[in-house]
């Protein structure tokens, strides 16, 4: 508005009207293009007056905004559509479990032989289409695997973490990406799937009955303490809870004790009361005859 008013009082009403046209041919160009790479060339295209500032303005757009202006999908907006939808209802989750290795081993109990087992991780990704397919980065070494329709049970997805006696934290980021010939490999959503250590703290005698996390069995943020400071830790948390279960007997012997004495002092009056009457009672009878 005020750009229009400067043109005005220094120009004439041709510029006004001028300028008032281009910001119209913008915006209808911005609603009918969906590429917005062809839209902001479009835009500056319409924007600047000289070729050396067209140039400017080109440069200027291809540096600051690249992953924006140059990243456009090369699949129709239906599919584009299609895509996102899909993409969204993938689901992941993980378990920790009891694995089968296959393997047989001899009993603890000497009684023959027993399928050999391992505690471990088996995570899940739900609800893959054909229009999609996963690429699973694994933290611990960089390694990706890519997993396709044809690999899944009915779209779910299942893999173990290994037989590693879940020592760390193993982070699966998830990229779900097209597999439409046109727009094949563009990303329409990401997940990370944080599979636990187990904590050997929580073994510890110190954890019985706490709900403390670095007493929790299975974590997947790392404590960063060592043996002492989690005795040193867990031993300060202790005697607090001890205390305030201390404090909080005492509140109730002491609300027990109200509660007896002037349950006591109640039925004292109450006796009192009707042994008063009573007396008085007769006293009048005895009056009246």
């Amino acid at each position: 508005m005020n750009v229009a008013k400067i043109v005005v009082h220094h120009g004439n009403k041709r510029d006004a009207n001028s300028l008032f046209l281009r910001f119209v041919a913008i915006e209808i160009v911005a609603f009918m293009c969906y590429n917005s790479y062809i839209r902001n060339l479009v835009v500056i295209l319409f924007m600047c007056k000289t070729k050396a500032g067209c140039l400017f303005l080109l440069a200027l757009v291809a540096f600051i905004g690249p992953k924006n202006v140059w990243a456009a999908s090369s699949c129709s907006y239906e599919d584009q559509v299609k895509l996102s939808a899909e993409a969204n209802n993938v689901r992941t989750t993980y378990e920790i479990k009891e694995i089968l290795t296959g393997n047989q081993i001899e009993a603890d109990d000497g009684s023959g032989m027993e399928d050999e087992t391992y505690i471990g991780a088996e995570v899940n990704i739900y609800n893959l289409t054909e229009n999609l397919y996963v690429v699973v980065t694994d933290s611990k070494d960089d390694s990706q695997t890519e997993y396709y329709y044809g690999d899944t049970d009915n779209g779910t997805i299942k893999f173990l973490r290994g037989n590693d006696g879940l020592t760390d934290i193993v982070t699966y980021h998830v990229s779900v990406r097209s597999n439409i010939a046109d727009c094949k490999g563009e990303e329409y959503y990401s997940v990370d799937i944080v599979t636990p250590m187990y904590n050997y703290f929580s073994s510890e005698p110190l954890c019985a009955n706490s709900d403390k996390y670095y007493c929790q069995e299975y974590i997947t943020q790392d404590l960063n303490m060592s043996y002492a400071d989690f005795v040193k830790q867990a031993t300060r948390d202790q005697e607090s809870t001890e205390q305030e279960e201390k404090e909080n007997n005492e509140e109730k012997n002491d609300l027990t004790s109200k509660i007896v004495l002037y349950t006591t002092i109640g039925l004292i009056v109450l006796i009192i009361g009707v042994a008063t009457f009573v007396i008085v009672r007769k006293k009048q009878r005895s009056s009246v005859k």
